[in-house]
């Protein structure tokens, strides 16, 4: 999108980060396609098939289009990173905790979970500062949001250590696609 859009050169190491990336998240959403991962299914009900290869074909659009609008935001409206991040998350947050004493009417607060809330949206909102700040540099999408959407590599594999299980064959697989795809777009563009 980047290429067709904004006229941003691709090169090769572009494509083959891409394909990894696709590669990883691919394999991960559908390991439980294959033979073997019943050993490790959670004992709801799982989804029907068409649910996980209808988000592993949409998300990467869909990330992709927020990627360009981000960009379009920076270089063609000219809004700083600072601006525009604090402003979505101040109309989000800001709608949530005016509508959150509609829920505690109703519900116990956990104390414990609304502090390791509040931390866990500090950390949400410097992310997203930085990625921003990354994006509005001009520089191109692919290897910015490829190294920030590398966090789920993290989260799948802590998971699987604090669960105490083996990640499924294809989600090692899946794993190991998305690290050197994430390694090929940012360090190649960094160096």
């Amino acid at each position: 999108m980047d290429y067709f859009i904004y006229g941003t050169q691709l090169k090769m190491y572009h494509i083959v980060g891409i394909i990894c990336m696709l590669l990883a998240g691919s394999c991960i959403s559908l390991s439980n396609l294959f033979e073997g991962s019943d050993d490790y299914a959670d004992p709801v009900d799982p989804l029907p098939i068409y649910v996980p290869v209808l988000f592993s074909c949409l998300l990467p659009v869909i990330f992709s289009c927020f990627g360009m609008f981000t960009k379009y935001v920076f270089s063609v409206k000219k809004i700083a990173p600072d601006d525009f991040t604090f402003a979505y998350f101040l109309i989000f947050k800001g709608s949530v905790f005016v509508l959150s004493p509609i829920y505690f009417m109703n519900n116990d607060i956990d104390w414990s979970l609304y502090i390791l809330g509040f931390f866990g949206s500090m950390l949400d909102v410097s992310g997203c500062y930085f990625v921003n700040a990354a994006v509005a540099t001009g520089n191109p999408v692919g290897p910015i949001f490829a190294l920030c959407d590398s966090q789920w590599l993290f989260v799948t594999l802590l998971v699987a250590i604090v669960a105490g299980i083996i990640p499924h064959w294809m989600q090692l697989i899946g794993l190991c696609f998305g690290g050197v795809g994430a390694l090929i777009l940012s360090l190649t563009e960094h160096f």
